[in-house]
């Protein structure tokens, strides 16, 4: 299992190199986005900056990758809807399980 940014970005390469499924923008998006986790992290100044437009075409595009990667490989027992929300098929959302009783 891997324990960091990079090492979640690696393996998802290597799972999704060769599948004609995938979109090759979206493989990319990965290690994309986290360039915009590191500014918002990391970064001050004229560097940290990323335009409206480009916030929200990550976020468009955040979307389309959930979708599509759920589509090609769905969770056990669960779902991801349009908007990336997991659910379930008779609960809702996922979350711990009620422990009253």
């Amino acid at each position: 299992m891997s324990r960091s940014h990079h090492g979640v970005q690696t393996e998802f390469f290597r799972l999704s190199k060769d599948d004609a499924r995938v979109d090759p923008m979206l493989r990319r998006f990965l290690s994309q986005s986290y360039e915009f986790k590191s500014v918002a992290d990391y970064l001050t100044g004229a560097d940290a900056v990323a335009s409206a437009e480009e916030a929200a075409t990550a976020v468009t595009t955040a979307k389309r990758f959930l979708s599509h990667f759920t589509q090609l490989a769905p969770l056990p027992d669960s779902t991801c809807d349009a908007s990336g929300q997991n659910q379930t098929p008779d609960s809702g959302a996922i979350g711990p399980k009620s422990t009253q009783g």
